[in-house]
């Protein structure tokens, strides 16, 4: 009996206990505020609930948590959902960029912000989740594609740089091929093929060339018998290798009555003026920059286009070390350089002296009908003298009188046969004009002491024929550039060359009229300042070379 009222004491106790555990954990899970209810304790106050009053006390506070809860996940799935929309509709715009437009800051940006939002807010629905799981796989997809496309481009980068060094066909054809096997599109590797596949028609149009030459050689010879008729199967057969060749047309239409008829001085003059107009020297004046070396001023002349000289002459006349733009090639082409100025010095010429040949030669023409030899030579003697004239300059401006006097003379001709021939021995070292130098006004001594001498015994031979030849000795196609394929899918010029003067734009090709021949044909204009191709053409296939056809200088 004792042991039962013992075993009845602990039961009570045990119970008094589990209400006193029960009272303090509801207590203390409790709070007026939901958002402070201590979910641990009313766990705590579930496992001891026994009563159905307990229970429905820890049942009552257990739907105030739960509905506190789902308010809290309400907030955070609006919440997410409001923000993955608005990171969807940027990642969206991103989308509808070119590969190569993407900035990859932001699109990295917008995938950080993705994978965020779960961690930012728990409680969002499991719908949502997904949905967010599903955009973030979309803009990681957008990086690896644009990751790719990099990848891809700077390899076609690589590939490119060859073709934009090439400083010669044959090297430039090798570039293409390499360039044609690094690009992914079938269809440019297809052009680029074909382009390549054309190298032989580019050799065979060149081969024009040889036609302009040999006629600079007989100019040179006096046009002899012998000369004429190389001339003439020179050019049959140029003519047969080509079906459209501006150089050979323009060739015949110049020359066609000239190798028969020797008696037009008004065509050579009027060749001459169009050969001064085609030299690069009216636009140019002299700049001298002067530095001290061991004790002694030495100067060093530019020649500069008057109008980049006036723009810049305040600055070229004070400042001490500056960038120059002056004349960088033969053709007139410029460049920048660093001078240690101030400019020390500056005059009018070559332009003065090239708009006083212009002036003598278009108000002298009753002279030059009655003594077309005489008033060659006094030019030629006058401006052998000008003062300040660059002495290569000087040299080809007698060349190009003394030519233009045999071409209008038989007899001068003939006397004009030894100093032309010096003179045109040494083009190259005329060609050499634009280089900043030493200024010298003085001809080189071969030309004083062997041209002109000869120069005053022709003087005593006055001619009384006239002859005319045409300026066909400088027919000369140049390569240029080449086609390019850009980003946005068309076609575009990349130069390596800017012509000084306008001129026709042309590719050469084989003719569709007879496949073993060539066809130069042309695509554009390059304007002095930019290239303009016909958009129409149905020649502008990426990767074939761009040639004009120069006719002077």
């Amino acid at each position: 009996m004792r042991a039962l009222h013992s075993r009845l004491r602990e039961k009570i106790a045990s119970e008094e206990n589990r209400l006193a555990q029960f009272a303090s954990y509801l207590e203390a899970a409790d709070n007026e505020d939901d958002s402070q209810i201590d979910e641990d304790a009313l766990d705590e106050a579930e496992k001891l609930a026994v009563s159905e009053d307990e229970k429905l006390q820890v049942s009552q506070l257990r739907d105030r948590l739960e509905k506190y809860q789902e308010r809290l996940a309400d907030q955070d799935t609006k919440a997410a959902s409001e923000q993955h929309q608005s990171l969807q509709t940027q990642l969206n715009g991103v989308e509808q960029q070119p590969a190569s437009a993407i900035d990859l800051s932001t699109l990295d940006a917008i995938i950080t912000k993705l994978e965020g939002l779960p961690q930012q807010y728990p409680r969002l629905d499991t719908r949502v989740t997904a949905e967010i799981k599903d955009t973030t796989k979309r803009a990681e997809t957008l990086r690896e594609t644009v990751d790719n496309h990099l990848a891809m481009d700077r390899k076609r980068s690589l590939a490119f740089r060859p073709m934009l060094a090439a400083r010669d066909l044959a090297t430039y054809r090798t570039a293409l091929s390499g360039y044609a096997q690094a690009i992914d599109s079938p269809e440019l590797k297809t052009a680029l093929n074909k382009s390549a596949g054309e190298s032989k028609f580019w050799s065979i149009g060149l081969e024009s060339i040889e036609l302009s030459q040999a006629w600079k050689a007989a100019i040179t010879n006096g046009l002899e018998s012998q000369e004429v008729e190389m001339i003439q199967a020179t050019q049959s057969r140029l003519t047969a290798q080509s079906v459209q060749n501006p150089l050979l047309s323009q060739f015949k239409e110049v020359t066609d009555g000239i190798l028969n008829d020797s008696s037009d001085p008004q065509a050579a003059m009027a060749s001459l003026k169009e050969q001064l107009s085609r030299l690069p020297y009216s636009d140019l004046v002299s700049v001298e920059v002067t530095k001290r070396d061991s004790g002694k001023d030495e100067p060093t002349r530019y020649f500069v286009y008057e109008d980049d000289y006036r723009i810049a002459e305040d600055r070229l006349e004070t400042a001490a070390t500056q960038p120059l733009q002056h004349v960088a090639d033969a053709d007139g082409g410029i460049t920048s350089s660093i001078i240690k100025g101030p400019v020390t010095r500056a005059h009018g010429e070559p332009q003065q002296s090239v708009a006083w040949l212009s002036q003598q030669l278009s108000s002298r023409s009753s002279e030059f009908d009655q003594a077309w030899g005489a008033t060659f030579l006094s030019l030629a003697a006058a401006v052998r003298q000008r003062p300040e004239l660059d002495q290569l300059i000087k040299e080809e401006l007698i060349f190009q009188l003394l030519t233009a006097c045999a071409k209008g003379s038989g007899s001068m001709r003939k006397e004009l046969v030894t100093p032309l021939r010096l003179l045109a021995s040494r083009e190259v070292t005329r060609r050499s004009w634009y280089k900043p130098g030493r200024p010298s006004d003085r001809l080189a001594a071969v030309v004083e002491n062997d041209v002109i001498p000869s120069l005053a015994e022709a003087y005593q031979a006055i001619p009384r024929q006239a002859l005319a030849l045409e300026p066909a000795t400088r027919l000369n196609y140049q390569w240029i550039g080449f086609l390019a394929r850009t980003s946005a899918g068309g076609i575009d010029a990349t130069l390596h060359i800017s012509p000084n003067q306008a001129r026709r734009v042309y590719v050469m090709c084989d003719s569709t009229a007879d496949y073993v021949k060539v066809d130069i044909l042309p695509v554009g204009n390059w304007n002095g300042t930019d290239i303009e191709l016909w958009r129409t053409s149905d020649y502008l296939t990426a990767g074939r070379p761009l040639f004009i056809l120069r006719t002077g200088g």
